[in-house]
């Protein structure tokens, strides 16, 4: 997504490729960006106004339940910052919800992220596939793009923005 100088032309823009998703606008020091549920596309998550500090924490690793996602908002409901965390045996890693193809969110239900087989995260608006280790989109509209990653540090069990 290109960074534009105006919230017009960067609003006509994407009318033009995305026509009927609502976007919303923000300013932010290096122009003027798409927010994807309150997500800053362009400058990364820790530039969102609700980024959580390192160290906050987000629950338990045992809480996941394996092979599955949970959801982690954070900020007021009409600028939220929305975090996906998905585990597969002992590992877990920690996206942006916001698919790169549309810039929406990637589930439709809460807390449903993952495939049938659960081998994939999977985009529930146009069903784009990610894989869950580094976020990298393997088939679908924005094949060869990936999720934003967000930092995960897991101490002793207890996993927090790292």
């Amino acid at each position: 997504m290109s960074t534009y100088s105006s919230l017009s032309s960067w609003q006509e823009q994407l009318r033009f490729e995305y026509p009927g998703v609502n976007f919303q606008a923000t300013d932010h020091p290096e122009g003027v960006n798409a927010v994807c549920e309150g997500v800053l596309v362009n400058p990364g998550w820790r530039d969102h106004p609700a980024a959580p500090r390192r160290g906050t924490a987000l629950c338990a690793f045992g809480d996941l339940v394996d092979g599955e996602g949970r959801e982690f908002t954070f900020g007021a409901p009409d600028l939220p910052l929305r975090i996906v965390v998905v585990r597969r045996g002992d590992r877990a890693w920690a996206y942006v919800n916001c698919c790169p193809h549309n810039y929406v969110p990637l589930n439709d239900q809460p807390d449903r992220f993952v495939t049938f087989d659960h081998e994939w995260l999977i985009c529930s608006i146009h069903g784009a596939i990610f894989r869950y280790e580094d976020g990298y989109c393997e088939d679908g509209p924005c094949r060869g793009r990936s999720l934003e990653a967000v930092d995960l540090y897991n101490d002793g069990g207890q996993l927090s923005i790292g």
